[in-house]
Formats: structure tokens, sequence, C-alpha cells
């Protein structure tokens, strides 16, 4: 596996040409620069993927982008982004009266399926790049506070009481 280091070498501004055989049967020429390559190579190794697997992925997602190598780079950059910040349990080291003893970042696609199975009372969507979903989640109707990032592909907040008012 392809280790991401920094680094105080001057940046390498190398580019390398790779043959992307398509998931539709016809190959395109990919160019990028040897750093965007490594974490590529690392990014799919993670998932247990090919270089070539990951990329069709990223590729079949986003079918009419118009730059194959730049939605590429933008994919890299946002998993490794994401990977740094990361979706899961923050816990808290007290426990807080309305975050309780934690709190979550999820994924849209976590957000989604805790909504859904949520009871929401209120979404105030008139901030610029969030919303606010006040509800209850579950058969024992814990409250909770969920804010919605509506930058795509953000991670969203969410606050859940653990029911004692702390």
């Amino acid at each position: 596996m392809n280790k991401i280091t920094a680094s105080a070498e001057p940046v390498n501004s190398d580019l390398k040409i790779r043959l992307l055989p398509r998931t539709n049967g016809k190959n395109t020429s990919i160019r990028l620069d040897i750093f965007t390559w490594d974490a590529i190579e690392h990014l799919a190794s993670k998932y247990s993927q090919t270089w070539q697997q990951w990329a069709n992925a990223v590729l079949d997602a986003k079918p009419k982008t118009n730059n194959m190598a730049g939605e590429l780079r933008r994919a890299a950059l946002h998993q490794l982004m994401y990977d740094t910040a990361g979706a899961g349990t923050v816990a808290l080291s007290s426990s807080h009266q309305i975050a309780g003893k934690s709190y979550k970042r999820m994924t849209d696609a976590e957000t989604e399926r805790f909504l859904k199975e949520a009871q929401v009372l209120h979404e105030d969507r008139r901030f610029t790049i969030f919303s606010v979903v006040i509800g209850y989640h579950g058969p024992s109707q814990t409250p909770f506070v969920c804010v919605r990032n509506q930058l795509l592909g953000g991670l969203n907040l969410l606050m859940e009481s653990d029911g004692n008012g702390r």
C-alpha cells in the first residue's frame, strides 16, 4: 500500500499518463501528477480495489463529466479530507445537558437513513449553508437536533439526548 506523506521537498509536478479501461468497454487516457496517482492508489487499496476499479466507480457516478482527470482529482481530495475529518461518534470528556456524552458526524446517506426513521417536528432551511432539523427518533422517541450541511458531501451533525437531560 502506498503511503501519502508530507515532505519538505519541492513539489514534483511531473505528470504521468495511465490507460483506464472503462466499464463501457472503451479505453481512455488519464493524465495526473504523481501525488494524485499515489492518493488514488492509496484509496483504492483501502477499499480492496485496483486503481482502475476505484477510478471507474468515481467516473461512473458522474457520467456526464467533461473532465475525467479533474473528477478523479476532486474525488481523491474529497475522500482524503473525509478520512481526516471522518464520520462517526465523537465522545465528549464530560456530559453536556443537551449533547449528552457524545455527538455524531454523519454522511449524507447516514443522515437520510436516520431522518427516515425519525419524527421530524421542524426543519429550518433559512440558513445559507446548513439547515436545522428537530424531532424524535426511535421507539423510545429520543429527542434530537440535526444540523444538515448543505455543501455537497459535507458531514452533518447529530445530537441526541440520552434521555436523562445530561
